[in-house]
């Protein structure tokens, strides 16, 4: 079998929130609220199901999202960025270590309902913002179409993302090209590419890498059969390839805490450019250009 170059993309998917985790401590309440209003003292009230444009200002550097909750709501088939899928409130005795990791949960598992779909498998990123002070306690989970992996640019539609990973699910991710830290979204698998989703495996949630290292050969070896399925290849031919590599995208070993999934794809060896979907493969030569 020949040796594997397995490109690790690290993404930071848990940020943002207006005030910060120094006054908060404890856990996340299970009696969340799934949509309307919290607080009446609150000078935002978010809502679920609201849209909203990112604004101007500064992001967080991690991703496009502003580093404050934007108010200023808009219709959803109208031009916006950003979409709020989950509205719920947080204890008092909230803090970051483990508040954090709940929070994701719950964002996640909202998304997911939402999108009808896994949402790591969709052009979608995903956030969270905490609201502290007096008489606001809440949190929402925000959604947002992206071009790349890295999310640093969220994308304005003007459609609900509601139901968008169900059924036909055009908000897939489909072909890509690769650059040193991202992967860059393509409408079109017959643009020349150098990328294509595969799919997603899941870390188990027993699975405790100890290290980067270790983390690497675990992804590996759980995109190689993602990679192989998607192909339509066992593993002598994918083994055997000069042609074709995998490559993924998750979080990093110190961020397993908040995101076990990783993207993983098939990717080109030697600067060649696919001119097609290399989906269900086969016996097939891969369609490549370069």
């Amino acid at each position: 079998m020949k040796p594997r170059t397995v490109v690790l993309l690290v993404v930071s998917g848990v940020l943002l929130l207006c005030g910060g985790f120094a006054a908060l401590g404890g856990l996340l309440n299970s009696g969340l609220l799934g949509g309307g209003g919290i607080g009446a003292s609150s000078r935002i009230t978010p809502v679920a199901g609201d849209c909203r444009r990112a604004g101007t200002g500064p992001a967080t550097g991690t991703n496009g999202f502003p580093d404050t909750y934007a108010a200023g709501r808009v219709k959803c088939s109208g031009p916006h960025e950003i979409e709020t899928v989950y509205v719920g409130v947080y204890a008092s005795t909230w803090t970051e270590e483990v508040g954090t990791k709940e929070t994701m949960e719950i964002c996640t598992s909202r998304a997911e309902e939402y999108l009808g779909g896994k949402r790591q498998a969709g052009r979608i990123e995903m956030t969270y913002y905490l609201e502290e002070g007096s008489g606001r306690r809440w949190f929402t989970c925000d959604l947002a179409e992206v071009g790349s992996s890295a999310g640093k640019k969220l994308v304005t539609r003007s459609a609900s993302l509601r139901g968008s990973l169900a059924g036909s699910a055009p908000m897939t991710i489909g072909c890509a090209n690769s650059t040193t830290d991202d992967f860059v979204y393509l409408a079109d698998c017959g643009t020349a590419h150098n990328a294509e989703f595969a799919g997603l495996y899941a870390m188990p949630a027993d699975a405790a890498p100890a290290d980067e290292d270790a983390l690497a050969t675990a992804v590996t070896a759980g995109c190689e059969k993602v990679v192989r399925d998607y192909l339509g290849w066992d593993e002598r031919r994918y083994g055997d390839s000069q042609l074709i590599e995998l490559s993924y995208w998750g979080a990093s070993h110190a961020d397993l805490a908040g995101d076990r999934t990783f993207q993983c794809y098939v990717t080109t060896l030697d600067h060649h450019r696919f001119t097609a979907s290399v989906k269900g493969l086969g016996d097939g030569r891969p369609p490549l250009a370069g």
